[in-house]
C-alpha cells in the first residue's frame, strides 16, 4: 500500500520480536515497487541477517543502507565502546601539544578499526552452514554491485532499531520501529515490541531521523567487505 493510500492516519500494526518481525521484513522487502531499504541497528550480528537475507537480496530495491552502532557483537561491547568515546574520556587521553581538531577524526578512525576487528572475530566464529555461506557471498555481491552500503554512527550509542521501506517515488511507505534488533540470533522475547508506521507524517519523520544519522555516519562499506573477503566461504 502506498504512502498516499495511508494518509487516513492508520499507524499500522504492533509486532512482537523474533519471527513476527522477520516475517514482516521479508514481506515488505518482497512488495512490488520497493526501491530502497534502510535499517538502523544498535549493533550488527552478521549471522542474524540470514533469516531475511534471501528476501532482501531478491527485492526490487536498488539500494540497501545499513546504519550500525560501533560494535558488531553484543550490547555490552557497544556500551563499553560508547563510554570510551565520551568527550571526557577523549580529553583525558590527549597528550600535551596534541592537535585537538584532529581528535574527532582519530576517534572516528578508531571506531572503524575496532568495529572491523570485532567483525573479524564475529565472522571467525560463524557456523559453516549453507545458509550462512549464501548470506556472506550475497552480502559481498551486493557491495560489489554498489547496492549495499554500510555506515557506523560513531558519536555515541545507537540504541534505536528501525526498518524503512520506500516504494516508487522515493517516499517512505512503511517504517518498522521498536526494540527488536533483527540480527540478534534469538526467537525474540515477550519484552520486545515493534510498530509498523504507515501514515505519511509518521513514516517521513522516521525517514528524516534516519537521514540525519546516516549523514553523520562514518562509511564502513569498504572495511566490511574487506573482512568478508578475508575468510570463509570467500577465501578457501
Amino acid at each position: 500500500m502506498s504512502g498516499a493510500a495511508n494518509s487516513g492516519g492508520n499507524t499500522g500494526d504492533v509486532l512482537a520480536g523474533g519471527e513476527p518481525l522477520v516475517a514482516r521484513v521479508r514481506a515488505e522487502a518482497a512488495a512490488p515497487g520497493t526501491t530502497r531499504i534502510r535499517f538502523a541497528l544498535g549493533y550488527l550480528f552478521v549471522p542474524g541477517l540470514a533469516p531475511a537475507w534471501d528476501a532482501l537480496e531478491a527485492s526490487a530495491a536498488s539500494e540497501m543502507h545499513l546504519l550500525i552502532g560501533n560494535t558488531v557483537s553484543t550490547l555490552t561491547d557497544e556500551q563499553r565502546a560508547a563510554a570510551r568515546d565520551t568527550p571526557d574520556a577523549i580529553t583525558a587521553a590527549v597528550p600535551p601539544g596534541q592537535d585537538v581538531a584532529a581528535l574527532p577524526r582519530a576517534a572516528r578512525d578508531r571506531v572503524v578499526a575496532e568495529t572491523a576487528l570485532a567483525l573479524r572475530e564475529n565472522l571467525a566464529r560463524i557456523e559453516r552452514t549453507e545458509a550462512n555461506a549464501a548470506l556472506l557471498v550475497g552480502l559481498a555481491r551486493a557491495v560489489a554491485a554498489n547496492r549495499l552500503r554500510l555506515r557506523i554512527y560513531p558519536d555515541g550509542r545507537l540504541h534505536a532499531k528501525a526498518y524503512l521501506f520506500e516504494r516508487a517515488g522515493g517516499t517512505c511507505s512503511v517504517a518498522l520501529v521498536g526494540s527488536t534488533n533483527l540480527t540478534l540470533p534469538s526467537p525474540g522475547t515477550p519484552t520486545e515490541l515493534n510498530v509498523a508506521v504507515r501514515d505519511d507524517a509518521g513514516c517521513e519523520a522516521v525517514s528524516t531521523w534516519f537521514e540525519a544519522l546516516w549523514d553523520a555516519g562514518q562509511d564502513f562499506t569498504r572495511p566490511f567487505v574487506d573482512e568478508l573477503l578475508r575468510g570463509w566461504p570467500l577465501t578457501p
